[in-house]
């Protein structure tokens, strides 16, 4: 006989498992400039090692890296990270790429989130850029 699956069993599950990576955090251990690390709706790109020139604006007063006030939202590059107005996205980008901050630290460190396991980065310079819904080329939302 057919196992049946009840819906809202199954939507608790996924959920359930989901909140419980909440306080792990995912140690990237190496990256070269040109990779990128998904983090919910958020990609981190490596482009280049802290002290290394790379486009930016002004010192935000924030290390949230993603607007809004949702949980959804929260993605915070901790302490010693400092972010920055983005001004320019790596040159593989295509022109429809929605552009986030820019965030260096001189040593090891965590961009955490409430709904996401952490990640723990090493030193280094990385932009943010935000994922697109391909139908509507909007920012897609957390």
């Amino acid at each position: 006989m057919e196992k049946v699956f009840d819906l809202k069993e199954v939507i608790n599950g996924v959920t359930d498992s989901a909140s419980n990576n909440v306080e792990d955090v995912r140690f990237i251990k190496k990256m070269e400039v040109g990779q990128v690390v998904r983090h919910g709706d958020l990609y981190y790109n490596f482009v280049g090692e802290y002290g290394t020139e790379y486009p930016h604006g002004a010192l935000l007063q924030s290390n949230q890296l993603a607007s809004g006030t949702s949980a959804g939202s929260r993605h915070i590059a901790e302490a010693p990270a400092k972010c920055y107005v983005g001004t320019k996205l790596p040159d593989y980008y295509n022109d429809t790429a929605f552009i986030g901050p820019y965030f260096e630290s001189k040593e090891r460190f965590v961009v955490s989130h409430p709904e996401h396991a952490g990640i723990s980065f090493r030193a280094g310079n990385y932009m943010v850029s935000f994922q697109l819904d391909a139908r509507t080329f909007s920012k897609v939302k957390d």
